[in-house]
């Protein structure tokens, strides 16, 4: 087990690290960082690589769509023992079905410009999921912070005016608040009425009749502005989400698989609205969908898509489309 501060070995496939310098220099702090243009001599690497070494692989997502499954599966036939992640230069979007079929549930950006900070603590996500829990992690030199509790419809109004009033303070104007309120919304109704379960698996709330969660039941909002930016967190204690359905959801919304399909439009329309949209997930203790705001969030840099899922999974989390059941 690595310990807090222990060194890593990164391990990146990546036929043309030179061109990214300002992403991967300072990864560097986190450890050893060794490059391989080639799926066949990173394969070599981790074979060879000991636990004491702490291995985790970055892949650039191109180079691995343009190698055959086989080779793809071998490489990450090392997981759960190397973790792994991918990086890369254009949207992942493009290649969700190969995100998925393989279980690759961290993307990370390596397109200029990047901030060194956020590199090393997304590589910190890769190796360990739980390092992309809570807006502390992702607000640096933050200002203000605050949380709430909600259970009743009463309570999540007010809470979101507490938020939206707080994003105008920090100087957003009416149409960036009229996103915020949006994806803070769809947010808050997914846990509502995604996360609580019946014993049979079935939906335990239901919009029309809804009026309280139970005792047990707990959705918390947590909010704060930094000097570069501003941000959210939506969480609940069910843990019911899982990242397939999440990939499932991205991939209908991308390739418009269905012209009427909404499953998911709530979900891509709330991470096409932010700077940095964030799932994680705890299986069956907590789900927490995390959202960013700042300067980044206008531009056409590709955007990175992160799902930290900390739970039962044994190789890779295999593409099987489930019943569509988030918004």
């Amino acid at each position: 087990m690595r310990h807090p501060g222990q060194k890593l070995r990164i391990l990146v496939l990546d036929p043309a690290p030179g061109e990214y310098t300002d992403f991967y220099h300072p990864l560097g702090r986190l450890g050893r960082v060794d490059f391989y243009p080639s799926i066949a001599e990173i394969t070599e690497a981790a074979a060879a690589s000991g636990p004491e070494e702490h291995p985790a692989m970055l892949l650039d997502l191109d180079t691995l769509a343009a190698a055959d499954k086989a080779q793809v599966q071998r490489v990450l036939s090392f997981r759960p023992g190397i973790p792994a992640g991918a990086v890369t230069a254009t949207p992942p979007e493009e290649h969700l079905e190969l995100l998925g079929n393989h279980g690759l549930l961290q993307t990370i950006v390596k397109t200029p410009p990047t901030n060194p900070g956020e590199a090393m603590h997304l590589v910190e996500c890769v190796v360990d999921p739980a390092s992309g829990f809570g807006l502390f992690s992702y607000l640096q030199n933050t200002i203000e912070m605050y949380n709430l509790s909600i259970s009743t419809m009463a309570e999540k109004n007010r809470s979101v005016e507490r938020v939206i009033n707080h994003f105008a303070t920090a100087g957003f104007d009416v149409h960036q608040l009229f996103d915020v309120r949006l994806i803070l919304e769809e947010a808050i109704n997914n846990a509502f009425y995604h996360a609580f379960r019946l014993p049979s698996g079935e939906k335990k709330y239901n919009p029309r009749t809804f009026q309280s969660l139970e005792s047990q039941e707990r959705i918390r909002i947590e909010y704060g502005t930094s000097a570069e930016g501003a941000g959210f967190t939506v969480s609940d204690n069910a843990g019911t989400l899982r990242p397939e359905v999440v990939l499932d959801r991205f991939y209908g919304q991308v390739r418009q698989t269905g012209t009427f399909d909404v499953h998911g439009r709530g979900l891509h329309l709330s991470r096409l609205l932010s700077s940095f949209y964030i799932i994680n997930i705890e299986e069956r203790k907590r789900t927490q969908i995390i959202a960013l705001f700042d300067s980044r969030r206008r531009t056409s840099r590709p955007k990175p898509l992160m799902i930290n899922f900390i739970g039962n999974r044994t190789g890779s989390l295999v593409w099987t489309p489930p019943e569509r059941d988030m918004d």
